[in-house]
C-alpha cells in the first residue's frame, strides 16, 4: 500500500515509519493523520512486524499542524467541517495510545505540537542532542489541548511541570527533555537512527504476547486503582501460562540458549 505523506521500510521484523513532508518539516495534515491511522492498523495486523520506529524525513521530526492546511483552512471551514477535522486528530491520538506493538521514536529534529505528542505516544524515545520539543500553539491563540496533551503530559512529568510547559508554550532542548525523564537516549545527530534501531531490534527479539500484555496493563494503569490493577495483572499472568512463548522461555533457560519467540 502506498502513502503520500509517509515512507515505510520493513526489515528484520521492524517497520520504520518516516513522516514525509520534508519541505514543511513534516507538519501534519488531515491526509497524514488518516494515512497514519491506516498504516498503524496494517502494522498491528502484520505478524512479521514486531516493533515500529517512528521518525521524520529530512531535518525535522514533525513541526505540528500545517499552518496552511490545518490552521488557516480551519479558520475558513464551517463548524461541521472543523469539528470533523479536530475529531480526526483526536481519533489518531487514541489510536496511537492503543498500539500494542512497541514503538520507538527516533527524533531527528524539531518535534512541536502534534509532533511532540507523537514522541510521547512512543514507548521508548531516542533524540538528537540538537532536537527541540514543545507545544507552542498558545502563541497563536490556540489552547494547548493538542492530541491529548493535557491528559498525557501531567501523567508523565507531573501537573506542575506540565502546566509550565503548556501555558508558557516554550520549546525545550533534548537535554531538558532527558532530565524530565521523557527521553531514554540523547545522542549525536548521526547516531539517532542507529540507536533507535538497536532498541527496536532488542524489542523485536522479545516475546510479542508478553510485550502486548505489558503495554495493555500500562495503559490501563492510568485509570485504575491499585487493587483493580493488581487483579488485572494477575489475570494477564495467568493467561500467559497457556502460551507457547512462555514454554519456549522456560525451555531456552533450562537449555542455556537464546529463546526463539513466535508470538503464540
Amino acid at each position: 500500500m502506498s502513502y503520500s505523506t509517509l515512507l515505510v521500510d520493513k526489515r528484520d521484523r521492524i517497520a520504520t515509519v518516516a513522516l514525509h513532508r520534508p519541505q514543511k518539516l513534516n507538519a501534519m495534515t488531515t491526509v497524514m493523520a488518516k494515512e497514519l491511522m491506516r498504516l498503524l492498523d496494517d502494522l498491528e495486523d502484520d505478524p512479521e512486524i514486531r516493533a515500529i520506529i517512528l521518525t521524520g524525513s529530512g531535518k525535522g521530526f514533525c513541526a505540528g499542524g500545517d499552518m496552511q492546511e490545518v490552521l488557516l483552512a480551519g479558520r475558513e471551514a464551517d463548524a461541521g467541517t472543523l469539528d470533523g477535522m479536530q475529531t480526526g486528530f483526536c481519533l489518531l491520538a487514541q489510536r496511537m495510545m492503543r498500539v500494542e506493538k512497541p514503538m520507538v521514536a527516533a527524533v531527528n529534529g524539531v518535534a512541536a505540537g502534534a509532533g511532540f505528542c507523537f514522541v510521547l505516544f512512543c514507548d521508548l524515545r531516542v533524540a538528537s542532542e540538537n532536537a527541540k520539543f514543545g507545544i507552542t500553539c498558545v502563541h497563536r491563540g490556540l489552547p494547548a489541548t493538542d492530541m491529548g496533551s493535557t491528559w498525557l503530559l501531567p501523567r508523565l512529568v507531573g501537573l506542575s511541570k506540565a502546566t509550565e510547559m503548556l501555558l508558557l508554550g516554550e520549546m525545550i532542548t533534548a537535554r531538558e527533555m532527558g532530565n524530565l525523564g521523557l527521553l531514554h537516549r540523547v545522542v549525536s545527530p548521526e547516531k539517532v537512527h542507529d540507536e533507535a534501531r538497536d532498541l527496536a531490534l532488542r524489542l523485536a527479539a522479545l516475546p510479542p504476547l508478553a510485550i502486548k500484555m505489558t503495554k495493555r496493563a500500562l495503559l490501563r494503569s492510568y485509570q485504575s486503582d491499585f487493587t483493580t490493577q493488581g487483579g488485572y495483572e494477575t489475570a494477564l499472568q495467568t493467561l500467559s501460562y497457556s502460551t507457547d512463548d512462555l514454554g519456549e522461555g522456560i525451555r531456552s533457560f533450562l537449555e542455556k540458549r537464546d529463546p526463539i519467540f513466535k508470538g503464540r
